[in-house]
């Protein structure tokens, strides 16, 4: 398409004013989209609002308002608590809410509910989602090319989009936000395989010239469509849009091949379109991880297993007869049309008795509802669609065979069965929906013809061009390929013929049925006797119509709409001649045609409820809301009363739920319990009227039913009225169960039973009060005889969204049942009772618990005698491997984006200034080391849950001993080579060739050292096998991997530091990769440092390949007595490097060594990883300008002075908001890391050690300032004095304090590293002005700490905004920079020369 023009800016706003003026009673006009009415029919509203009579808009979107608006209410008031809705405590006792996915809680869009209020939300939704589906298709069509190469006309885009947003599909799903929410997508994933393929149609076989980056934008546009589509969260909607976007792309592939030419070349064309397209999907269904993976999950616990046979699907599919509803959408009634134009009485009437003398309050009556049913494009959009496929239009051959075939599927043809057979779609029941790439197709078929007619080639004589090519076949033919030719060119004749008829046909039909109205409104009685006896024949007709006056009087209207809107099309298809220079007026025409049919067809369908109707509260609903919590209802009767879900509205949690997804254990259990009729439409139903002794079932009592709501009085024992007077007729009525057992209680007693059958068998004869039934054996059996005086209800329950602490006091060890459903994901935790708080100091001696499946659906664990705390928390693993993945694809599409973008637009010039050139070797790799370390903390979020504090700590104990022998074998030559090579490039394959036969020396020597360490170790405190197994493993990794920091040296002393950094940026996705695969196989932290071997290798031969490439090729090239010298120079750099990392990570052997609890580690490594995240700004800030300190310190003394101290103000400016920041949300920050597992240790040492920052920044630069001038062995003494410091007071402190104390020490130890840092510069290069320097940022900072401590909490969220505009502004007017700095740093910008 190219880049949009104004005029495709403004037909893109044009499409969002029809679909706000579409929706404009529920977006600006006050009302609601949600169908609030619906609930005027059942109690307690009906009594309550007493509004007796009124006519639901549309009660066929009832589901909007039953089942969407309480899932919205649950999201919305979870984030308002600041809590993840994994949980649905409301309905079934409990069930997996965020896995669902039909919420749409984690689709993007879905921000319009959490930003506006729910019931104005709605239509807000309803409104960009039109507009993105005629925007989208639009998009589509810009993107075709005609024959000439050129883009198909804004008319065919304008008409395609606007049958399509508007159509039958969208506006009807408007009760299935989560179904259009994904289908509004397809035409944008279809538009990036169009531009992919348009991409390489043209290249000549077997010579690709299109470089695969150039695809990267639309990989980028089709994975976000991909993605969007599956977070929408609708599974059957991800086959609908697969298929078509497989088909499709294989459909341009084989184009592709056959421009070629079909021969293997012209395949292998194919291939680098084919992986993009591949590439697009893997990514886009990465995208959506986040809500498929755990989707999965929970389908394979769904009640509904195994498919439906064929003949039951068909049975499901349209009858043929539905073909109508494709020309006259409301043949079969609409459930939004309460009234009707009587044309024998001459006014409206409403509907209110039909033929059998029922009371009714629709037209509708066919067989399959107008939801399910409706696929109504408009008239001219289907006599586009027909010009379109009879003209031969190019592009079109594709379009009518999905069309065509996903026709077929809608009416159950046996072709259905190619569809059936494929994996999950026997599980689907809806082959109606095939109706919806159906609809996109046609209308995609009509924006095609709206191209042809635009054309002007309706008049039969203007054929010119296609006769002539014709006789030149016929001329240059002879015998049967003559005779082929002629039969070819008459069919050609035929079909155009056929083409131009259309719109004639179109006038004549439409003036011909207005024609045959009027005559029969001449004899109308006659006519509506015909139409009595047509009613009589129509199976459901009279279900809907009292008479045939009626029926004519309905169907009159429709047969009025019909022949307006084929008049009036036929009439401007005809006419398009007329408007050959009047071209836009004729567009406008055709659109303003389409626009009022589809708004007359589908303006009134949608409900628009007065808003105050949604939640509306009842006296019922307040007397339930003053209840002691928790507990749970049940309905007795019929679902007419508080229809399942809606309790969700008022806090409620109900055994009955209305949704696709309802756990076979729970099926199994309520079935038990009484007859679940409602399981055929996706619900557990209230307890039916004809089976009152299920009433008495035990079952009800361990779900902690307390109270029954009904109509009608319940006279059972165990039960007394509560609330309401039976003596009012259809009043709510409110019975308490006098038997219902509390949420938690203890039993002494639990029986095991295997068996499934057996199991629900005993609970017909299970005496809840003295046993449970679990599964499988407890690890410690109960002690038998203990009854008497056992306590039975719990001490106290807490109940969060996600977690439940329980309080129990038991004599004996017991079983603690919690009357919540089990579900895989909930685990269980213990500890002694704190009398303070339920929650003070979760994990202060908790202990993990086996959580067992008790009484067929709910949760026990055993519980020792005493007093305790037991939390039991849902944490499923399936949502933090799915969140990881989406997050993970995002990261990948991002970093393809920006290499496409630094492709373009950042290659090196040699021209470039000093302060681009820094810049340029900054920013790119301090970019990508902050993605680094963002997907390593995206990791560590994973890994730290998976492992926990103490698998955690061992872990980074193995890294923390592994680095000091990086150290020993690196040797400092990094460094050394690094600032050699950018003094004398002509040394580089010197350097490089030596330091890398110089690494694998120190590789060899390093084992023999670790086999020392690891005999100390394990004759003095023996360590565990784990840990050492992984330090071996990490070891036999440093090889490549020292090996490719060899290589990284002579990039940085090129200056091309971004290479490396992207590099390492593609190994870490593949760390990531391998270790999500190495904790999902259960192989712990040394799974993890066996995948640290095959990554250092791939990222070594990636290296080499880039050194090669773009440097020069590396030559053998050994010289023993230069390695010698090399040794001598760096040795103190390695001592240097050495002391450095002893002195930041002494403090984890000392707290290893002396401190016994094995958590200890974890925390300290949970909070350690922000202190690392930072870490890399100084780090490469300082690795940037190196090159140009060691220039300046051998020619330019005072420049080196000013890049110092411009160094020293930038990075203390950067890290005292940060530290501010930090520290101010440390819980957040460690609980969104490891979790509560890690809290509030974790917090309490990141909150203080990030104080390191400003000081440590100091040292980073200076220490480099120092190796600029030449003082390695004075900084070797620098940081002894250091980590003397260091060690010394760890030693005496941790033994006193704890842990805390190594957080205070890190700061004293920077500080104490200062001194004789500072000395060194002082001694070498000048005074510093310390003060000057770091007062006006130390100022700038106050406000900010101010506002986070003058608004604590949530309102802390403000701190972050207000304190940084403040913080920057301070900077600015105390001159935080001088005018000479200021220039320096706008010269580095970007853009910048």
């Amino acid at each position: 398409m190219g880049r949009p023009g104004r005029t495709d800016l403004a037909i893109a706003l044009g499409f969002l004013a029809l679909a706000i003026l579409f929706y404009l009673p529920v977006t600006l006009g006050g009302r609601t989209l949600l169908p609030a009415d619906i609930a005027l029919r059942w109690e307690p509203w009906a009594s309550a609002l007493q509004r007796a009579g009124e006519v639901p808009d549309n009660s066929l979107l009832g589901d909007l308002y039953v089942q969407n608006l309480p899932w919205k209410t649950l999201i919305v008031e979870s984030l308002r608590e600041r809590e993840i809705p994994l949980w649905n405590p409301y309905i079934l006792a409990g069930v997996p809410f965020l896995a669902a996915g039909q919420h749409s809680a984690l689709y993007p869009l879905s921000v319009i509910y959490y930003v506006l209020p729910l019931p104005l939300a709605y239509g807000w939704f309803a409104a960009v989602h039109l507009w993105l589906a005629g925007l989208f298709t639009y998009v589509f069509i810009r993107t075709l090319r005609g024959p000439a190469g050129q883009p198909l006309s804004r008319t065919a885009g304008v008409i395609a989009g606007t049958a399509f947003m508007l159509g039958g599909f969208i506006t009807s799903h408007v009760v299935f936000p989560m179904m259009v929410g994904a289908a509004v997508w397809l035409p944008l994933v279809l538009t990036a395989i169009e531009r992919v393929a348009q991409r390489y149609l043209h290249e000549p076989a077997g010579e690709t010239r299109v470089p695969f980056t150039a695809n990267i934008p639309d990989l980028a546009l089709g994975t976000l469509a991909v993605g969007m589509a599956f977070l929408a969260g609708h599974p059957e909607m991800y086959y609908y849009i697969g298929l078509t976007a497989a088909a499709y792309a294989i459909w341009r592939l084989s184009a592709i091949a056959r421009g070629a030419g079909l021969g293997l070349r012209g395949w292998r064309m194919t291939l680098a379109p084919a992986a993009a397209v591949l590439l697009m999907a893997l990514l886009g269904i990465g995208l959506g991880a986040a809500q498929w993976i755990p989707l999965l999950e929970v389908l394979q616990f769904n009640w509904r297993q195994g498919g439906a046979t064929f003949q039951d699907v068909q049975n499901w599919a349209w009858p043929l007869r539905r073909v109508l509803a494709l020309a006259i959408p409301d043949f079969y009634g609409s459930p939004a049309h309460h009234h009707l134009f009587n044309l024998f009485s001459g006014r409206i009437e409403a509907v209110s008795t039909n033929a059998l003398g029922s009371a009714i309050s629709t037209t509708e009556w066919g067989i399959k509802n107008y939801v399910e049913g409706t696929g109504y494009l408009g008239t001219l959009p289907l006599l586009l669609a027909a010009i379109a496929v009879l003209r031969r239009k190019k592009g079109t051959g594709f379009f009518v065979f999905w069309a065509l075939l996903s026709l077929l599927f809608v009416f159950g043809t046996p072709v259905y069965y190619l569809v059936y057979r494929m994996p999950g779609f026997s599980q689907v029941h809806t082959p109606f929906r095939w109706i919806y790439p159906w609809s996109l197709c046609t209308a995609i078929l009509a924006g095609m013809g709206a191209d042809a007619v635009a054309g002007c080639w309706l008049h039969v004589g203007r054929l010119g061009d296609r006769s002539g090519q014709t006789r030149s076949v016929q001329q240059g033919g002879a015998g049967s390929d003559a005779a082929s030719a002629t039969l070819a060119s008459r069919l050609a004749r035929t079909l155009d013929w056929l083409a131009a008829a259309v719109p004639w046909g179109a006038l004549f039909g439409g003036v011909g049925i207005l024609a045959a109205l009027g005559l029969s409104l001449a004899f109308r009685e006659r006519s509506a006797a015909l139409a009595g006896a047509l009613m009589e024949r129509l199976a459901r007709a009279p279900e809907a119509f009292s008479d045939g006056r009626m029926f004519y009087s309905y169907q009159a209207r429709n047969l009025l709409i019909l022949a307006l809107a084929l008049a009036t099309s036929g009439l401007l298809l005809v006419l398009r001649r007329r408007f050959s220079s009047r071209r836009r007026l004729w567009s406008a025409g055709l659109v303003a045609v389409l626009v009022v049919e589809l708004f007359v067809i589908g303006f009134g369908f949608y409900p628009r409820a007065d808003a105050a109707l949604v939640a509306a509260n009842a006296p019922a609903l307040e007397w339930l809301a003053t209840q002691p919590q928790p507990f749970r209802i049940a309905a007795y009767g019929d679902d007419g009363i508080l229809p399942p879900n809606t309790g969700m509205l008022y806090g409620l949690e109900d055994v009955r739920g209305y949704d696709s997804i309802i756990p076979r254990q729970y099926v199994q259990y309520m079935e038990q319990a009484y007859p679940q009729w409602g399981l055929a439409y996706n619900r557990i139903n209230a307890i039916p009227a004809q089976t009152p002794e299920a009433l008495d079932s035990p079952l009800l009592d361990m779900l902690n039913v307390r109270f029954v709501l009904t109509r009608e009085p319940i006279d059972r024992p165990g039960y007394a009225l509560a609330y309401g007077d039976p003596g009012v007729p259809g009043q709510t009525l409110i019975y308490e169960n006098l038997e219902a057992l509390p949420r938690a209680y203890t039993v002494p007693q639990a029986r095991v039973i295997a068996d499934e059958a057996e199991r629900l068998a005993a609970l017909a004869t299970l005496d809840p009060r003295r046993e449970v039934i679990i599964e499988s054996p407890l690890e410690s059996p109960l002690p038998a005889g203990i009854s008497d005086g056992y306590p039975l209800a719990a001490e106290s329950i807490v109940h969060g969204a996600n977690e439940v602490y329980v309080t129990v006091d038991l004599p004996a060890p017991g079983m603690l049942v919690l009357a919540d459903s089990y579900s895989d994901g909930w685990v269980a935790y213990i500890r002694p009772a704190d009398d303070s708080s339920h929650k003070a100091d979760p994990d202060d001696g908790e202990q993990a618990l086996t959580l067992y499946r008790a009484n067929g659906n709910f949760r026990a664990v055993a519980v020792p005698a005493g007093r305790h705390v037991v939390r039991i928390k849902y944490s499923p693993d399936s949502v933090k491997f799915g969140l990881y993945l989406s997050f993970m694809s995002a990261v990948v599409v991002g970093l393809a984006l920006g290499y496409r973008w630094w492709q373009g637009r950042a290659r090196a010039d040699v021209a470039e200034s000093t302060a681009r050139r820094v810049t340029r070797n900054t920013v790119a790799p301090i970019a990508l080391n902050l993605i680094n370390k963002v997907i390593d903390m995206v990791f560590a979020m994973l890994m730290l849950r998976i492992l926990g504090p103490v698998q955690s700590g061992q872990y980074y104990l193995a890294i923390v001993i592994i680095g000091w022998f990086d150290i020993w074998i690196n040797f400092g030559l990094n460094t050394l080579a690094t600032r050699e090579v950018s003094r004398d490039r002509g040394q580089a394959n010197r350097y490089l060739s030596n330091t890398a036969i110089l690494r694998g020396v120190l590789w060899l020597g390093s084992f023999p050292l670790l086999a020392l360490f690891l005999g100390f170790r394990q004759a003095t405190q023996p360590m565990e096998g784990a840990t050492m197994l992984a330090i071996g493993l990490f070891l036999t990794g440093l090889l490549p991997s020292n090996l490719s920091a060899s290589l990284t040296a002579i990039f940085n002393a090129w200056e091309r530091m971004e290479v490396p950094a992207a590099v390492t940026t593609f190994t870490t996705l593949l760390k990531v990769f391998l270790g999500t695969v190495a904790l999902l196989a259960h192989t712990g932290f040394v799974g993890l440092a066996a995948v640290s071997i095959l990554v250092n290798l791939i990222t070594l031969v990636v290296l080499y390949l880039l050194h090669r490439r773009q440097l020069f090729a590396p030559r053998y090239e050994c010289d023993w007595r230069f390695q010698r010298e090399m040794l001598g120079v760096s040795w103190p750099l390695m001592v240097n490097l050495l002391l450095a990392t002893l002195f930041f990570k002494v403090a984890v052997i000392l707290l290893e060594w002396l401190l016994p609890d094995p958590r200890v580690l974890g925390w300290y490594s949970t909070a350690y990883k922000y202190i690392d995240a930072v870490g890399v700004v100084p780090a490469f800030f300082t690795m940037a300008i190196f090159p140009l300190m060691s220039r300046y310190a051998a020619t330019a003394q005072d420049q080196l002075l000013k890049a110092y101290t411009l160094a020293v103000k930038l990075l203390v400016m950067f890290a005292i908001p940060m530290g501010v920041l930090i520290s101010a949300l440390s819980t957040e920050l460690v609980a969104v890391l490891g979790g509560s597992q890690y809290l509030p240790q974790a917090a309490d040492i990141l909150r203080v050690m990030i104080w390191y920052m400003p000081i440590g920044f100091i040292n980073s630069v200076t220490q480099y300032v120092l190796i600029a001038l030449g003082q390695q062995r004075y900084l070797t003494r620098a940081f002894a004095v250091g980590l003397a410091f260091n060690v010394i007071a760890n030693v005496v402190l941790i033994t006193q304090v704890g842990f805390m104390a190594s957080a205070w020490v890190a700061i004293a130890s920077e500080l104490a590293l200062l001194i004789p840092f500072y000395v060194g510069v002082r001694r070498n290069l000048a005074p510093i002005p310390w003060l000057r320097l770091l007062w006006r940022p130390v100022a700038s900072a106050v406000p900010m700490v101010l506002l986070f401590w003058l608004l604590p909490g949530r309102a802390s969220l403000l701190a972050i905004p207000l304190g940084g505009v403040l913080y920057l502004v301070l900077l600015y007017l105390l001159g935080a920079l001088n005018p000479e700095e200021r220039a320096i740093a706008a010269r580095a910008l970007p853009g910048r020369r």
